[in-house]
This record gives C-alpha cells, structure tokens and sequence, in this order.
C-alpha cells in the first residue's frame, strides 16, 4: 500500500476531508502550499518525509520503522 492510499484511509477512519486535512496544516505548520498542490503531492505520492510526518501527526497516526531482520 503506497503513501497516498494510507493517507485516503486515514482520512476516512478521521471522518476527514483533505479539505479539513489542509487547513490544518496551514494552521498547525504554517504551510502555505495550495489545497491542490497538496492533493498533487498526494496523488504522485511526492511528498517529503516532513510532510508525512506533520500529515501523521494531524490525523493522530504514529509512524513506525519496524527491523525486517527482527521480525
């Protein structure tokens, strides 16, 4: 599952809209990308690890890095 099927699901199991998703972080992280360039950003699955993790921290979500070798 890529970065931008997580974030729809996430979205939805936060009853959600990327709407909301957005002004959020306009307002949390002062980000001044437009609704569509962070929709384009989702959808070619371009975005940075930073904004992962700000996304993440918006819709309560941790992000784990899981050892393939300890599993």
């Amino acid at each position: 599952m890529n970065m931008r099927e997580q974030i729809k699901i996430a979205l939805v199991q936060r009853n959600m809209t990327l709407t909301e998703l957005h002004k959020q972080l306009i307002s949390k992280y002062n980000k001044e990308y437009s609704l569509q360039n962070l929709s384009s950003k989702i959808n070619r699955n371009t975005l940075k690890y930073s904004e992962v993790q700000e996304i993440a921290e918006i819709l309560q979500y941790d992000i784990v890095w899981k050892d393939k070798d300890n599993s």
